[in-house]
């Protein structure tokens, strides 16, 4: 009868083919591009992000650690709202059009009564709403300046309808300038009959990229440190989270990868101020992708986010997928450097205000591939030193690292990051990544018994050899249920259809394990 058995599997792969399947992509959210319930609000305010007439949502203000004023470090370690003009696109990003965001929060009011609206605002020098005419190597020439940016008082009744003309500050007409740092604005006003609340108000409208040489840094703008207060009571706060020092819920970025972010002192001691759910160390952004002209993300890593204080910050994304012993596995992705990146360099800066000016660099950039047992327990690793490979030219470069899953393996987890990074010196010292693959035999498919990633006539064979000391009736069941998964051999049209063979097949095998048994008997 196992003469018969072979004849059968032979004629199986005369008709549906022998093939075997090539790799497949493993990971989710390979290429970071899924933001799932990714929690980019602000407790107690609204932000609106939108382009000028384009259609989209960019990343054009979030609130940061380093736009807190005073900057950390301080006795009040806060945040502050972040400005991103450059989301618009230029530079080396194609332009898309021109952004806004506007932070807003609504509070209580009561007709006559006096408010003063107030915050702190700081210009960086290439900022495009302190500079007209803009300069001429951003996206849209050496044209006059379209962004304003202002803070803004409404009065509102029962139906949120404004009453009135809202009552505006134009920070440039107030004071504000590229060279006067943090300076306060306020706004006032006395609420009209009718007024049932107050929204007040700090935007940024019409920002673009604009960069002097041509870099694309110090073009931000900051708010910071907000304040509500009634004339019947100045000295009672009217906001919710005014001065921007509660920070939102977990953020889920990166959905299907684990975040991990830490950030420690000179001393390695934690800093525990700034927690992983902080983003401080990466982020999910539009211009950390390959193709940000079209919306897309890519991971951010911030070796600046330490500061000149000298601190180390590590950052990494991880994904946890089945694997199968003996199975050949490919961890890929796409890696930029921007020149003065601390994992791009042997030397911090010797000219740089960070403690660490002229020290051995201590940042480690990384691909990494660990095979895992039942019980997570690491059975082998293979990893690579992107030191070895990477060009710190602000282009994208296809890094990998392979492995081969060892016995007992049940797992296999990949990541991508770096420890260590350190503030070196401006401008243009962030590391991205984007476009991950993790190519390998796909796992647990009923009836897949070589684990080559398809359900074929090779698996027919390896059932057919087992049977019955470790295959049984149920396990060709699972190989007929699943015929063609994945790979799916082409069948000619001229040979018969391969269900109606399977069939043919499934009853001669339960014809001969029935001989079998009687002649057992």
């Amino acid at each position: 009868m196992k003469t018969s058995l072979a004849i059968l599997s032979g004629l199986l792969f005369a008709v549906v083919g022998s093939g075997r399947a090539t790799a497949v992509q493993l990971l989710a959210n390979p290429n970071l591009e899924d933001t799932g319930n990714l929690m980019t609000g602000i407790p107690g305010w609204d932000l609106d992000e939108f382009f000028t007439t384009a259609a989209g949502s960019p990343d054009s203000a979030s609130q940061v650690t380093f736009a807190n004023n005073p900057v950390p470090p301080s006795t009040t370690d806060g945040s502050g709202l972040w400005l991103k003009p450059f989301a618009s696109g230029g530079g080396t990003t194609p332009y898309v059009d021109n952004v806004n965001a506007v932070l807003s929060q609504v509070v209580p009011a009561v007709p006559g009564e006096s408010y003063t609206f107030s915050a702190d605002a700081r210009w960086e020098l290439d900022f495009s709403g302190g500079n007209d005419p803009l300069f001429g190597t951003g996206p849209l020439g050496a044209v006059a300046s379209p962004t304003s940016t202002n803070i803004v008082m409404e009065f509102l009744d029962a139906s949120d309808n404004v009453i009135g003309a809202p009552l505006k500050t134009d920070l440039k007409a107030d004071g504000q300038t590229i060279f006067s740092g943090w300076l306060n604005h306020s706004v006032a006003g006395t609420a009209p009959a009718g007024t049932v609340s107050v929204r007040v108000i700090a935007e940024g409208r019409d920002m673009v990229w604009n960069s002097f040489d041509g870099s694309g840094a110090s073009q931000s703008a900051f708010f910071d440190n907000f304040t509500l207060n009634a004339g019947s009571a100045p000295m009672d706060e009217l906001l919710t989270n005014a001065s921007f020092d509660e920070t939102p819920p977990v953020p889920p970025e990166f959905p299907g990868w684990t975040v991990t972010v830490a950030e420690r002192d000179v001393n390695g001691d934690p800093v525990l101020d700034f927690p992983a759910t902080s983003g401080i160390g990466n982020q999910q952004a539009t211009w950390a992708s390959r193709n940000a002209a079209a919306g897309e993300k890519g991971a951010w890593l911030k070796a600046f986010a330490g500061g000149i204080d000298g601190d180390a910050v590590d950052a990494s994304l991880s994904q946890t997928l089945a694997a199968i012993p003996g199975g050949s596995y490919t961890f890929s992705g796409y890696v930029k450097w921007e020149g003065n990146y601390s994992g791009a360099v042997t030397t911090i800066d010797p000219t740089s205000d960070t403690v660490r000016a002229g020290e051995a660099s201590p940042t480690e950039t990384f691909l990494m591939m660990e095979f895992l047992d039942a019980g997570d327990a690491v059975l082998d690793t293979a990893a690579l030193d992107l030191r070895t490979v990477q060009v710190a030219d602000g282009s994208w470069q296809l890094q990998s690292v392979s492995g081969v899953a060892p016995a007992n393996t049940a797992n296999v987890r990949v990541t991508a990051g770096a420890t260590d990074m350190v503030f070196n010196i401006d401008p243009q010292q962030s590391a991205f990544f984007d476009d991950f693959t993790l190519e390998g035999p796909s796992a647990g498919t009923p009836g897949d018994f070589d684990s080559d990633g398809d359900v074929d006539g090779d698996d027919f064979l390896a059932w057919q050899r087992g049977y019955p000391a470790t295959k049984t009736p149920a396990d060709l069941a699972d190989w007929q249920a699943n015929f063609g998964a994945a790979s799916a051999a082409a069948v000619a049209s001229a040979t018969p259809e391969p269900s109606s063979l399977i069939i043919a097949i499934v009853a001669l095998c339960g014809g001969a394990a029935a001989g079998r048994r009687r002649w057992r008997a």
